[in-house]
Order: C-alpha cells, then sequence, then structure tokens
C-alpha cells in the first residue's frame, strides 16, 4: 500500500497537463488587460499634457514639471483721449492727424497710462511732428512711425515704474493735409 504522503510524479502530471489550456486563456486575457491599461495611461497623459491650441505641452528634460504658457485674458483696447495733431517738419503747412488706441491685457497698464496722458501725449506729439510728409506716404513708413510710438510709450511707462505691458499700438485714422 502507498504512503499517503507520497505524491504520485503520474497525478501531479496530469494535473499540470489539465491546468495548461486555462493558464494560456488566463495569460491572454491579463496581457489584454495590461495593454487596455496602457493605453489608457497614454491618453490621460496626452490630454493632461494638451493645450489650448491644440499642441502639447513640453516637458522639460529631468523634471516631471510641464512648462506651460502664461494664460492671456482677453485683449483690453484704450483709445487715446483725443486725436493728435501735429504740424509735419516740411517747408509749407503740412498737416497730420492720427487717432491712437493702445493694446494691453492688464487693467493697470490702461490706468497707468491715463494716469501719465499729458506726459505720453507731449511725447507722441514730439514725435508725429518730426515726420516729413516723405516718411509716412509709404505703408513702411506708417508702420515704422507706428513701432517708434509704441516703444516711446513703454519707454515712459518704464521711466515712471509704472506696468509697460502696452502689446501693441494703432493708428485708427490716419490723415495728411
Amino acid at each position: 500500500m502507498a504512503d499517503p504522503n507520497e505524491i504520485d510524479d503520474d497525478i501531479v502530471v496530469g494535473k499540470a497537463a489539465a491546468a495548461s489550456p486555462g493558464v494560456g486563456k488566463l495569460l491572454v486575457v491579463s496581457l489584454l488587460v495590461s495593454l487596455l491599461m496602457s493605453a489608457g495611461v497614454g491618453a490621460g497623459v496626452y490630454f493632461l499634457l494638451k493645450t489650448e491650441d491644440g499642441d502639447t505641452a513640453e516637458v522639460v528634460a529631468g523634471e516631471d514639471s510641464v512648462k506651460e504658457e502664461k494664460a492671456k485674458g482677453p485683449p483690453i483696447y484704450h483709445k487715446m483721449a483725443e486725436p493728435f495733431i501735429v504740424n509735419l517738419s516740411t517747408p509749407g503747412t503740412r498737416f497730420l492727424q492720427v487717432t491712437v488706441e493702445l493694446m494691453t491685457r492688464n487693467t493697470d497698464v490702461v490706468n497707468a497710462v491715463e494716469k501719465h496722458d499729458p506726459l505720453i501725449r507731449n511725447n507722441l506729439l514730439m514725435l508725429l511732428s518730426s515726420q516729413s510728409p516723405e516718411s509716412i506716404a509709404t505703408v513702411e513708413g506708417k508702420e515704422s512711425l507706428r513701432q517708434e510710438a509704441l516703444a516711446e510709450i513703454r519707454r515712459v511707462l518704464k521711466n515712471l515704474a509704472e506696468p509697460a505691458g502696452v502689446e501693441d499700438l494703432y493708428f485708427t485714422s490716419l490723415v495728411v493735409q
């Protein structure tokens, strides 16, 4: 008679052979679950890093932080109170009339522009009156003047330790007579 503590090798082999078809199915199911989980994690990371404009944010190498652009608010347009009217620097009488609007995204900048309106108007009047009809006759000349006026406003605000976040300057009316 066989010892009850002894294990029959034939029975063990038979159990392993019978269990192998279930192990294969279990392996396939676990691989599918693993694949689906990986795809889910990948999609989650993609959508978490996706920015508003459809691009994905850059991940800084060696760090887990994500580089994000500052969210910009809506543009705020500020019309300078009165049109600028100046004599141009030419022999004979020639006039330039310009209406100016500024664009920023910060109400503090608008407040600073309003606070220092006399100084800004003075500097813009000096800049505009130094122009000749020939210098502003072309689109390039007008664009150059626009850039100079924008730089002047930024310089004034910076020198007064005010927020200088004027993003752009627009001539909404420009007449030469």
